[in-house]
């Protein structure tokens, strides 16, 4: 039988109470109008009927209001009293309190208190999460930047060195354009030494051809003179054989001129003196011969001097000719150079001009790392604040009680697919989620955590498998897409795992958030789809 809300009961004893003092006045007024027409006997008997009206209405509508308000009293004024004074230990602090169910427009107000404080209850939940990952985060700002500070220090130490080490390269660099400047015009006066010296051995070259053409046609010279010698020397020797003849026929005729007497004295003189020609011309003979065997000796001394000097001269000429060579060579090779340090030369200027810049440049970045310092060192102070900030909310949080905090989800019938099979998998997807939400409210490892977030990504995968397979099965219209879900989930998960092992994400709510919103969206929105199909198509999944 259906229960009366304490609104219905006041009001029905207050009707009733209304009603009856209505009708009792009522039939107070019908009696005493009545009294002219009794007879006298039965006055007294309606007189002691009003009598006892008028008593009732006296006695019996206090009595009534009285028990209005005991009523009252015992099922409003007290709950209200008992309303209350939960009210009073909530207010202090006490969100594990619930209020007791009720009816009527009380059990309202009771279910909407009641509403608030879960509410309030989730929120401090969160905020106490919230506190204790930025408390964490606080520390990993300051271990962060601490670490940032010190290698922004080494930085700008690095940098300074870097500045000095460019200045000095730039001195460095200028000393070597100047250098290259000087050795660029010692190779350009050398290029054009080089085809001085060209000029003038090859003027030499061609005086020297000069010479060789005038001893060569020396050389000829002699060689015609000895030719003629000879022919003189066979001239002489027929000389000196008439001159030996003319003797021996002055001989004869001497003797033939003794034998003729006095008549051959005359020609015997004359033939004396013929023979004394004869012996003067072949003593001439003999010394023109002497000289000219002489003059034989060194004409041919002189025409192998002449003969050896032309081979000097030839090979002159042809060392000449391997010098003009070897000048040309070297003048292209030092137009080469010449290239080749200009080429340097420009690109020593282009570079200093370069290291200048990053010498400038360096000692910009120097005055930004400055502002970085400082910067990060106002960081590191806000860690500090950070931290303080966070154990005084923590502190504050101490002092309220919001009963258990080892559920961030709680099943429901609004995460139901219907499914069991997959329920079941579910239910074991939000047990592993508070697992992690109860070992980061009880200050577990990272070891610790980084298994649970394991275990959590392995059943993730066995999970969206089953789905899958059950897809295939029962050929799921939407499974291409809802596989495509899948795996960019998974993907993301072992993303955040991957960042949480290496570092990059401390434990904090977002974390947790993401987790929850991946189970409990995917659940509620994807997966209700399937659950549809698989119903209306009568699917049995096991």
């Amino acid at each position: 039988m259906r229960r009366f809300s304490i609104e219905r009961m006041l009001l029905f004893f207050l009707v009733i109470n209304g009603l009856l003092a209505v009708l009792f006045g009522l039939y107070n007024i019908y009696l005493i109008s009545s009294l002219e027409s009794l007879p006298k006997d039965q006055i007294q008997s309606v007189i002691s009927q009003l009598t006892i009206i008028n008593y009732f209405i006296v006695v019996g509508v206090p009595v009534g209001l009285v028990i209005t308000y005991f009523v009252i009293y015992r099922t409003f004024i007290v709950r209200m009293e008992s309303l209350n004074e939960k009210l009073v230990l909530i207010s202090k602090g006490d969100y594990s309190l619930k209020l007791d169910d009720c009816q009527g427009v009380m059990g309202k107000v009771v279910n909407n208190i009641n509403n608030v404080v879960d509410k309030s209850r989730h929120l401090l939940k969160t905020t106490k999460l919230n506190v204790s990952a930025l408390g964490n985060a606080a520390d990993e700002l300051k271990k962060s930047q601490s670490y940032v500070l010190n290698e922004l220090k080494h930085i700008q130490d690095s940098a300074n060195s870097v500045s000095s080490a460019a200045e000095e390269l730039t001195a460095t660099s200028s000393s070597i354009v100047d250098n290259c400047r000087r050795t660029l015009d010692s190779t350009i006066e050398l290029s054009k030494n080089s085809e001085i010296g060209i000029s003038n051995a090859t003027k030499l070259k061609n005086q020297i051809n000069e010479i060789s053409e005038s001893i060569i046609l020396l050389n000829k010279n002699i060689s015609d003179f000895i030719k003629r010698y000879e022919q003189i020397e066979k001239f002489t020797a027929t000389i000196n054989d008439i001159a030996d003849q003319t003797n021996l026929l002055a001989l004869n005729a001497a003797i033939e001129a003794a034998r003729a007497g006095e008549s051959g004295r005359g020609f015997a003189v004359v033939a004396d003196e013929v023979r004394k020609l004869s012996l003067k011309t072949t003593d001439s003979t003999k010394e023109i011969k002497t000289v000219i065997s002489g003059l034989n000796a060194e004409m041919k001394q002189i025409g192998k001097i002449i003969s050896e000097n032309v081979s000097k001269i030839d090979a002159g000429v042809e060392i000449t000719g391997e010098t003009i060579e070897n000048f040309n060579y070297m003048n292209n090779h030092i137009r080469e150079i010449v290239e080749l340090v200009d080429g340097v030369l420009r690109s020593m200027e282009e570079e200093n001009l370069a290291i200048s810049d990053i010498s400038h440049n360096i000692t910009g970045v120097s005055h930004k790392l400055e502002g970085l310092l400082h910067s990060s060192e106002e960081f590191v102070r806000a860690g500090d604040s950070l931290r303080s900030i966070s154990n005084e909310m923590d502190d504050e949080l101490k002092e309220i009680n919001v009963g258990k905090t080892d559920e961030l989800i709680s099943w429901s019938k609004k995460i139901e697919t219907g499914i069991k099979k997959f329920d079941d998998q579910h239910k074991e997807l939000v047990r592993l989620l508070n697992k992690f939400y109860t070992a980061i409210n009880e200050g577990r490892s990272k070891a610790v955590l980084g298994e649970i977030l394991n275990e959590l990504a392995n059943y993730t995968v066995y999970h969206f498998q089953s789905e899958e397979d059950a897809f295939r099965l029962f050929n799921f219209p939407e499974k291409d897409e809802h596989i495509r879900i899948h795996k960019d989930l998974v993907n993301q998960v072992l993303k955040v795992i991957k960042d949480f092992e290496s570092g990059k994400d401390v434990v904090s709510v977002n974390l947790l958030q993401f987790l929850k919103e991946w189970v409990v969206k995917h659940i509620m929105g994807d997966d209700m789809k399937y659950a549809k199909y698989f119903k209306e198509t009568g699917a049995n999944i096991r």
